[in-house]
């Protein structure tokens, strides 16, 4: 039996995601790279921006390939990429744009694992359902909406002039005293 356009098309968008995800992985080691001391080779620089290039390239592409509601954190990952211009340009952040830094990558990075394990399961035979839109989940929702209580704004008032009789009379008792 020869595999539908669809297989084909989950099973190309399984194979860039996960070159995608490898050449995130390469990302953070020049991440690291340029939050140490060591020296940083031309080639090194070259490279950096090469995989950077990649990246723009498959998350283009690949956002394109996915299921709906499958995502790969393209934004981030795009804004990640702008702000690193260079290998030596990150060595000169200050130290909370680099935590920054290493926190978006991260949160790409779980969100690229996640479409990656969407689309193995996808070319698997798994076959996702659509996601009905509910208005929440709560008991209150389940049992058919929210239902304003009759008199409560005048139970309110009631309760709030008790008390602050009670702090007047409290305040009167304290100063005659």
């Amino acid at each position: 039996m020869a595999p539908s356009k669809m297989d084909v098309a989950n099973e190309a968008a399984l194979r860039e995601s996960q070159q995608l995800l490898n050449l995130w992985l390469q990302t953070k080691g020049f991440l690291a790279k340029a939050f140490t001391e060591s020296p940083v080779a031309h080639e090194e620089e070259k490279a950096f921006l090469e995989t950077k290039s990649a990246v723009s390239q498959y998350t283009r592409t690949v956002s394109q390939k996915l299921p709906p509601d499958v995502k790969i954190g393209g934004e981030k990952m795009q804004e990640l990429l702008r702000q690193a211009i260079s290998i030596a340009h990150l060595r000169g952040l200050p130290k909370a744009d680099k935590q920054t830094l290493i926190a978006n990558w991260h949160a790409a990075f779980v969100q690229l694992a996640r479409a990656v394990g969407c689309l193995q399961f996808i070319t698997e035979g798994f076959q996702p359902t659509a996601k009905t839109i509910k208005s929440g989940t709560g008991i209150r929702d389940l049992k058919g909406g929210k239902k304003k209580k009759e008199g409560a704004g005048a139970g309110k008032i009631i309760m709030r002039l008790i008390i602050l009789a009670a702090i007047a009379a409290a305040a009167w008792y304290f100063m005659n005293r």
